[in-house]
């Protein structure tokens, strides 16, 4: 435990103002895509900088974007896109949820969330998050109907039905523990190290494969 607290300490110049739950990160660890919880506490608490460069991903994002929002204008819908849609709202355990579906039919009461990269399970946690969050974001009087689509044409629908009390239940239990004043022990294993924003602060991450 002294090693994380040691962390703590040398993170606290990054500490943010209030904790940050996104529904793009806890995605992966609902469904157990990524395991380590220490990461995820680590991204609620603290913002790094980061030198990735996300200007290609972008810039497919948004072909397709453009690609889908045309196509709902031409049935005769009206559409909202990315930060238009916005959440941000402090959840009942105490941090902000944020989340920017990217794309809502208001008259249908639908999500489209569009993805350039291969198929994963966490793009259908993360679509039903907004799902679940939009009755209390929006004021709706129904849970939206979702659907996550590829680039590739494959897409996966989502039923209101799917978002069930158990659903959100794990969603509360995992908020709780990222706001815990416990810090959760790491989980290290070479593909959640590779890629986590605080793997040169962590005494037990694969350096070596992330350097």
């Amino acid at each position: 435990m002294s090693q994380l607290n040691d962390i703590v300490s040398n993170l606290e110049p990054a500490s943010r103002k209030e904790i940050i739950v996104a529904a793009s990160r806890i995605s992966k660890h609902l469904i157990g895509e990524s395991q380590c919880l220490l990461a995820y506490y680590l991204q609620g608490h603290y913002q790094l900088s980061s030198n990735k460069n996300y200007i290609s991903y972008k810039m497919k994002h948004q072909s397709f974007l453009k690609q889908r929002k045309q196509f709902w204008l031409a049935e005769g819908y009206s559409v909202s896109c990315e930060k238009r849609n916005l959440m941000s709202f402090f959840t009942k355990k105490g941090p902000k949820f944020i989340g920017t579906p990217d794309l809502y039919v208001k008259e249908i009461n639908h999500f489209e969330e569009l993805k350039t990269g291969k198929p994963k399970e966490s793009d259908i946690v993360q679509l039903m998050l907004y799902m679940a969050a939009a009755p209390y974001v929006y004021s709706l009087s129904a849970i939206p109907s979702g659907q996550v689509r590829y680039s590739d044409g494959s897409f996966r629908d989502i039923l209101p039905e799917e978002i069930t009390q158990e659903f959100k239940d794990e969603v509360t239990q995992l908020i709780g523990a990222l706001v815990s004043d416990k810090i959760p022990e790491p989980e290290p294993s070479e593909s959640d190290c590779r890629f986590c924003p605080f793997n040169h602060y962590c005494p037990a991450a694969y350096i070596e494969n992330v350097a």
